[in-house]
This record gives structure tokens, sequence and C-alpha cells, in this order.
């Protein structure tokens, strides 16, 4: 629990970004290091995301407010519209650390023919999430936001990242989070777009292109990977998925001030019953890195009076 010593007090002030990674559920631990880094007088004055970091960015954005994202994302879980995504009929307490490619696959195998996936886009039509979207942000356009908030997509067409900043929020964040093999890819402006951590797990670049002086980068990721069984090609595809993420993810913490990387439970990305837990967890992982981040904000600003920050 933090306390008013621990508070951070800065009087050479930057611009903070926070980056916000993808991770199903995992990113729920979101909540906890945007409430932390508030109270530590690091709340952030530009927010970027993908896929449920878009999502979770997005509802900051409009709100400024950690308790009615937890309240909303609560009463999101117990909703009709969180049943209608399908999370439900896959089973969650299959490997912790299976990967979208792996459990929308498994899904298929077990409740579509295959002659009809082969003519698929994905699992679920994107009006299912975008359902959800309509119920959790509380606002429709980027206008209307309370703070700068951008959000990244790839177009499968020519594989270039796609950068949204203004115009229709819920289709930015829907486009977003747009899960590859388990929701359709968005049709917008002749492009087909699917979820932005296909190329940037934590879009760190787009905090430094507008204008943050000081970036801070979440990682949502599973921690550990655990043995393969029942070896077979999807399990293969799957792991080199997940990879691949945790390798990119890696890589911003060469371009980021600091770089977070809070306790995700290793849970499987569909696993939404531990959000109490996963809250928590990002709160101390702000506790546990107060030092790392006072000494890099000094680091950036050349501040050497340490009567400038008081902790």
């Amino acid at each position: 629990m933090l306390n008013q010593a621990e508070k951070i007090n800065i009087t050479d002030s930057l611009k903070i970004g926070v980056a916000l990674g993808g991770g199903g559920a995992r990113g729920l631990t979101h909540i906890g290091i945007l409430r932390a880094l508030e109270k530590i007088n690091f709340a952030p004055e530009i927010i970027t995301g993908t896929s449920v970091g878009a999502i979770i960015g997005s509802m900051y954005a409009a709100t400024l407010d950690t308790h009615w994202i937890e309240t909303r994302i609560k009463k999101f879980i117990n909703s009709n519209e969180f049943k209608k995504i399908g999370l439900n009929r896959i089973n969650i307490k299959s490997e912790e650390d299976q990967s979208f490619l792996h459990m929308a696959t498994e899904f298929v195998k077990k409740t579509i023919q295959i002659n009809i996936v082969n003519e698929s886009l994905g699992l679920l039509k994107s009006d299912r999430l975008k359902d959800a979207l309509r119920y959790l942000l509380p606002v429709r356009k980027f206008s209307d936001l309370k703070m700068p908030f951008f959000c990244s997509s790839v177009d499968l067409h020519s594989g270039k990242d796609i950068i949204f900043k203004d115009g229709n929020l819920l289709d930015a964040v829907l486009a977003s989070s747009a899960i590859p093999g388990y929701i359709q890819p968005i049709k917008y402006k002749g492009m087909l777009l699917t979820d932005g951590g296909v190329s940037r797990p934590i879009p760190a670049q787009l905090l430094i292109d507008n204008g943050a002086e000081f970036t801070i980068g979440v990682s949502a990721d599973i921690h550990k990977f655990n043995p393969i069984k029942n070896l077979n090609l999807i399990q293969i595809l799957g792991r080199t998925e997940q990879i691949t993420s945790k390798k990119l993810s890696k890589f911003n913490n060469k371009i980021l001030d600091i770089f977070l990387e809070p306790d995700t439970l290793n849970l499987f990305w569909g696993d939404f019953s531990k959000i109490d837990r996963l809250i928590k967890n990002g709160e101390n992982c702000v506790i546990n890195n107060l030092e790392k981040l006072k000494n890099s904000y000094q680091k950036k600003t050349k501040v050497n009076n340490p009567s400038n920050y008081e902790i």
C-alpha cells in the first residue's frame, strides 16, 4: 500500500507517457499500474495502447479514474455482452500459456466443421466485440477524451501499422483489439485491420512520436514458458507466436525510460476470474520499482539536487 511518504515530488516536470501492451485478461494489471502511478505523482499525460492495452488506455483517457474502470469491467464480466464474446466456451483451465492461435484452433476443432472454418475470417464476428466496447467505453470520439490517446492496428493487406489518434474511438479500439483467428479482421477504408499487437506488442514509439518526454512501458506477457505437451503443429505455431511477442516487447525496453513487467500469474488470456489479484500485482510492480522510477527520472531531467525529489 502506497502512503504519502512514498510519493515522488517532482519540481522539473516532463510530459509522462505510458504505453500499455496486449495480453487479454493479463492486461488487467494495467489498472493497478495506472492507479499506483497516480499515487506517486507519475500519472500519464499521454497514453498509448495495443489490444487490451488500447481498451484500458482509452477507458482511462476518457475518465482518468481507475476505480471507475475496475467497477465497469467487473460489471462487464457478469454481463450478456461478455457472454456473447464466447470466452466461456473455451476451456481456460488448459495450459496456462496457451496463445490466441492455439486456443482459437482448439475451439474450432471442438465446435465448427473444418470446411466452414476454411472460409471464415475469425471465430466471432467483430460486431460482438464492438458491442462489448460500447458497454465499456463511456465516450465515442477521440475529441471527447480528457487526455491524448493513441492506439495501433495492422493492415493485413499491406502489412503496415495503422495509427489511430482522432475520429471514431470505438472503431479505433475495435481494430486494435481484434485478436487474430478469434475476432474477424475489421474492414476499414479499404483495409483489413487486425490486433495491433501483431507488430507493436507495446506501442512505445507512439509515445515518443507524440511528445512524451518520460516514457513508461507495461508488459502483460506471460513470464514463464511451460514445456509443450502433446506436441503438434498448432502447439509449435502457438509457441512461436508467444516467443515473437515477448521478444518484440523486450525490444521496447531499449527505447523506453522504464519498462514494467507486473506479475500476470501466467494466466491464460481469457481468464478474467482474478481481476483483484491482477490489479494488486500492477500496484505492487510500481511500488517495487519506485527507486528505479526516481533514478531514471532524475537522469532524464539531469537534476542533481536530491531535494527536488522525496520518497
